[in-house]
């Protein structure tokens, strides 16, 4: 126990300087779990091994009287003396809490229980077992069910979807480090009671066996044997029932659960039979053959067996199912991918097929650029980013120079390892992306096969591309300082693009919890309970401002018209605001003066909302909204109408909530003044909505007539143009409506508006039967 308790405490001295596992949390519940399991292990043996030596005869002859009493005594003996092992880690912890904030201990307890605890009492019945079966109790021996386990638990990883897994040794594995929100899962909960099952059998097993003077097993034919036939059963219908509770998914159970099954040229496709991907089915499977077919001519070649795409209809389905409630997954050597539902066309499917596609140029095992145990992160979601270039506020190049300007560029060497995966994940996607796309464009896709399949390794760059990684480094820095942004661009990103890393913020995981809480308070109309916990998490990270921009958010949906300007003057005087939250602000104030009539005030801020840099959907609302609380304001307008512009209005301000009654608010302006082309405008999109494209086509084009205020209106009024053309099925003019996208507006957009233009001619092609993989 000594040994023990001396490396628990060097383990926890260690952990108070990684970050994450530097608090009562569940990363430390996950580090201590093994260390646990193996030490209840290793007691187990030794304790039998003990009493072995030391027990009497009359201890003996109580053994063979009451064999279960003796064997559940070890049991229970060997828990105690692993207990001190487990409370140093917690105290450690603990007062490295005076240097580390702990947002909530008490669920990191919970934690502690479920893992480390749990872990420690299977492994305790595991030891005493082992102990029993035969005489050897070292350590090495202690280490068999725990590689055993491992082993295991990986092979489950690889050979079926679900990336968490529940092992009785190593406790809980939850998945994705990008899901900030991990809590503990009902379905772990069942898996304990598993685990606890097990054990029991174990118990009582070893005990229907045990010899009393040898302390060893051998068969006793006089003992009842209920007890551990119930303690098996239990334990055997508790796994049979594994894949309802949750805890032993694979892919036919995941299949099963969402129940529908839709079979293309190069894919199986499941699906949930009523859920939001069954309405536009048809959509979604020829958006993957659009993408397997653009894939295939980037690389010239393509899978040899269908894809199964497993489609969820929300992140709660696919935590559920399968882990990584908020990120999508693919497994190239499995060939499936893992998708959330999205609206079409979803820009992440590209991105996940291309991990499948790489997975022919990978290693055996993984389908991914690895060499030994290093595997290149940044290469694979570099490859993906390059074969899927795309953008949605900016391209990947034009991200990483926004890094570059802002001086927070991170290392391309630590992106391009497996670093990756501790840096923020906007940015290592962009540079990942933006290097590889680089590489691709100036050496061609046949060199950068070959660095795929020599696994990213440093000499590998050498020898293909005839330059070190240093230097093609320093050529793609060169290359990012040449892109020019406009200002407003950088302070427009700043917020998005330099969120920090999970790794790099106090109690990410509590404070995801709290968020999560008070987002379904306030949708509950709790709007108190919600105040609550974002003002704790407001006390928590107080140099985020995105935590007030939700308290401001829930106390304007409350009606809290006072409190809401209380909290927005916070935000104003927030040092680290950032220019576009100014802007929502300031809207977030005109908005409540809007609420009451005050439209002078309303139409002030607004303005102020517009001059601060904004993403364009953004800056299009800010303008709508200013032009009906100055129109309000002023009295051009006929009275007959100006209550359909306080409707149109406080529509935009705060939706009803009642889809009819929106919409027939936001088409009364166009029908009440046919020739103002804003109102026609906004009538359209409401028409699009409700998929009345014909209609909608007819109202937007009287908008453009009537002509619309400035360019994004009239660029965006152009894209939903197209977009009207593509959703009616007239391809060929959505294609050539794309096509004139594609030469105006940002980088991004353009590249948005090429690629409808290629989906809009293979969707054509595809109808007529003359579309090629």
């Amino acid at each position: 126990m000594w040994v023990w308790s001396a490396v628990a405490l060097s383990l926890s001295v260690g952990l108070c300087f990684v970050p994450l596992f530097d608090l009562i949390g569940y990363e430390l519940a996950l580090a201590i779990a093994p260390l646990a399991a193996l030490a209840s292990t290793h007691l187990g043996l030794r304790t039998v091994a003990y009493t072995r030596i030391a027990a009497s005869r009359s201890d003996r002859e109580a053994t063979e009287v009451r064999p279960l009493r003796a064997v559940v005594g070890l049991w229970l003996r060997t828990i105690a003396r692993t207990l001190p092992v487990l409370a140093i880690p917690l105290v450690v912890l603990a007062l490295n809490g005076l240097r580390v904030k702990n947002c909530n201990p008490n669920i990191g307890l919970v934690w502690y229980a479920v893992l480390p605890l749990a872990s420690a009492m299977f492994g305790a019945a595991l030891g005493v077992a082992m102990g029993l079966t035969q005489r050897r109790s070292g350590l090495e021996v202690a280490f068999v069910p725990l590689f055993v386990a491992g082993a295991w638990s990986l092979a489950r990883l690889y050979w079926a979807p679900p990336i968490f897994v529940f092992d009785p040794l190593f406790g809980y594995f939850a998945g994705s480090v990008y899901d900030e929100r991990v809590t503990v899962p009902v379905a772990l909960l069942f898996a304990r009671c598993f685990h606890l099952a097990v054990a029991l059998a174990l118990v009582t097993a070893v005990a229907l066996f045990l010899d009393g003077a040898t302390l060893t097993l051998r068969w006793r034919s006089r003992r009842n044997p209920v007890l551990a036939l119930l303690c098996l059963a239990v334990a055997v219908q508790l796994y049979r029932l594994g894949p309802k509770l949750g805890y032993r998914e694979d892919a036919r159970t995941i299949a099963a659960a969402l129940g529908g099954t839709r079979t293309t040229p190069h894919f199986v496709l499941h699906y949930a039979e009523g859920g939001p991907y069954a309405k536009e089915l048809d959509d979604v499977a020829r958006e993957l053959e659009f993408r397997w077919s653009e894939l295939a001519r980037s690389l010239g070649r393509a899978p040899t067996v269908p894809v199964n795409a497993y489609l969820f209809s929300s992140a709660n389905d696919k935590q559920a199912l399968m882990g990584a409630g908020h990120t999508y997954i693919a497994k190239p050597w499995r060939r499936e991918i893992y998708v959330n539902f999205e609206a079409f066309p979803q820009p992440v499917l590209g991105h996940e097929l291309a991990h499948v596609f790489g997975a022919d140029l990978g290693d055996a095992l993984l389908g991914l650029p690895r060499r030994g145990l290093r595997l290149d992160v940044g290469l694979t979601e570099g490859f993906a980013e390059a074969l899927t270039w795309q953008g949605g506020a900016l391209t990947p190049d034009e991200s990483s120079a926004v890094l570059e300007k802002l001086h927070r560029l991170p290392s391309l060497d630590a992106v391009m390892s497996p670093g990756f995966w501790s840096l923020p994940a906007q940015q290592a996607y962009a540079v990942a992306g933006s290097f590889c796309h680089l590489l691709i464009e100036r050496y061609g896709m046949d060199r950068f096969e070959r660095l795929y399949q020599a696994g990213g390794a440093r000499d590998a760059y050498e020898t293909i591309y005839g330059k070190s990684f240093t230097t093609l480094a320093s050529d793609w820095l060169v290359y990012i300082r040449g892109i020019s942004l406009a200002p407003d661009v950088l302070e427009r990103e700043r917020d998005r693009i330099l969120r920090p890393s999970i790794f790099r913020r106090p109690c990410a995981r509590e404070l995801a919890r709290k968020l999560e809480l008070a987002r379904q308070a306030g949708s509950r109309g709790d709007h108190r309970g919600a105040e609550v916990l974002l003002e704790a998490v407001c006390a928590d990270e107080p140099d985020d401002p995105g935590h007030l921009e939700e308290l401001l958010g829930d106390r304007q949906h409350a009606g809290d018209l006072a409190g809401a300007r209380k909290v927005a003057a916070r935000l104003l005087a927030h040092p680290k605001l950032s220019a576009s939250q100014r802007a929502a602000t300031y809207a977030v104030l005109a908005d409540l003066s809007a609420s009451e009539k005050h439209w002078s005030d309303a139409a002030a801020d607004y303005r102020k909302a517009e001059s601060k840099p904004s993403d364009e959907a953004q800056g299009r609302l800010y303008t709508a909204k200013r032009v009906m609380a100055e129109r309000l304001a002023g009295d051009r307008d006929p009275a007959a109408l100006r209550p359909i512009l306080e409707a149109v209005l406080a529509t935009l301000v705060k939706p009803s909530g009642d889809g009819a009654l929106d919409f027939a608010r936001l088409t009364a302006g166009a029908h009440a003044a046919p020739d103002d082309p804003l109102l026609a405008y906004l009538a359209a999109r409401q028409l699009a909505n409700k998929s009345s494209w014909a209609d909608a086509e007819a109202l937007l084009a009287h908008a453009v007539a009537g002509g619309l205020s400035d360019e994004r209106f009239e660029r965006e009024a152009q894209r939903l143009d197209a977009e009207l053309a593509f959703r009616r099925r007239d391809l060929p003019l959505a294609a050539s409506r794309y096509d004139a996208l594609a030469k105006i507006g940002p980088a991004a957009a353009r590249l948005d508006a090429e690629r409808w233009a290629r989906r809009a001619r293979w969707f054509e092609a595809s109808s007529r039967g003359t579309a090629h993989p």
